[in-house]
């Protein structure tokens, strides 16, 4: 139950700090995301070398997800041009 936290909160995580780059520091959002977009993936690369340290990390799992979210973004990506050509 260790990384049940982890996992729980990282969806929400770039909406949160696109959120305060809007409110505490008054970007408009395209700034404000982009910043955000840094921010998340400084603490995930963070987060690897931690982990990785401390021997922490379920490769096959790992693995097994970045190979699905890449057949997902493409898979996205051609339909996404498909229905964009329909137009």
């Amino acid at each position: 139950m260790d990384g049940f936290y982890d996992g729980f909160f990282g969806p929400g995580t770039g909406s949160i700090m696109s959120l305060a780059c809007v409110t505490l520091l008054g970007f408009n959002l395209a700034k404000a995301t982009a910043h955000a977009k840094v921010m998340n993936f400084t603490s995930n690369l963070a987060s690897l070398i931690f982990f990785l340290i401390g021997g922490q990390i379920l490769w096959t799992v790992g693995l097994a997800m970045m190979a699905g979210q890449f057949i997902g973004a493409n898979l996205g990506a051609l339909n996404g041009d498909d229905q964009r050509q329909k137009r």
